[in-house]
């Protein structure tokens, strides 16, 4: 069994990014149900990062209540951080 204090930083795979930080998954729920571990437990998440192609980004990611935000989006061009208002590359 894994401690989850442990973790400082996810990688996070998706389907789709917004520049809300939304994330689309691809329909397993693991990553969802990893995150409700801390929201469960109070416990601070780990900095959400994930990797996609400029073309993953679309306007908006529809969210459910069990989904969650990443902090930070690396594309090929730039890196979007949440929170920070701009774009660096």
């Amino acid at each position: 069994m894994y401690d989850i204090r442990r973790l400082d930083v996810a990688l996070v795979p998706g389907l789709a990014f917004d520049l809300n930080m939304g994330r689309l998954g691809y329909g397993g729920g693991f990553y969802d149900r990893f995150m409700q571990q801390y929201v469960r437990t109070g416990l601070p998440k780990p900095y959400i990062v994930a990797a996609a192609f400029e073309e993953q980004i679309i306007p908006e990611v529809p969210m459910g209540l069990f989904d969650f935000r990443i902090d930070e989006l690396v594309t090929e061009s730039r890196m979007i951080i949440e929170g920070s208002g701009a774009d660096d590359v």
